[in-house]
């Protein structure tokens, strides 16, 4: 359907790709299990979409399986990342993870790291809001 609607209509696609997306990570314990997934999965998807090599995040999957997935989003919050950018080109905000950590400040309760991923977002031209909302 995804590649159906790719020359047809944009928004379809979008809409689309963010259901592939949320069904890959469907699997996940919780929703910041799941939030990070769907990370992994746009950055990998959004390469595979534009034809770019699909690295399987090499990096970042080892981190997750090694000190889970609030430390990987961390990291990527700190440590502004390729996929981060490749995920704003593509229109996908709400998918970094500088928006989840904004979207569970529960779990993310360093304001420093929320500061950065805030930061990060407002630079970059993101609707904070609409972002964290997801």
């Amino acid at each position: 359907m995804m590649e159906n609607a790719r020359d047809k209509s944009p928004a379809v696609h979008k809409a689309a790709f963010r259901r592939l997306v949320e069904v890959s990570a469907q699997d996940a314990d919780d929703p910041i299990s799941k939030a990070c997934w769907e990370m992994v999965y746009t950055v990998e998807g959004i390469r595979k979409q534009l034809g770019r090599p699909v690295w399987r995040m090499n990096r970042l999957r080892p981190k997750i399986e090694k000190d889970g997935e609030i430390a990987a989003l961390e990291y990527c919050a700190r440590n502004r990342t390729d996929g981060f950018d490749e995920v704003l080109e593509y229109e996908l905000a709400e998918f970094t993870a500088e928006a989840i950590i904004l979207r569970f400040p529960d779990t993310f309760t360093d304001e420093n790291l929320r500061g950065i991923a805030r930061t990060r977002l407002v630079d970059a031209g993101v609707d904070v809001d609409a972002a964290v909302r997801g």
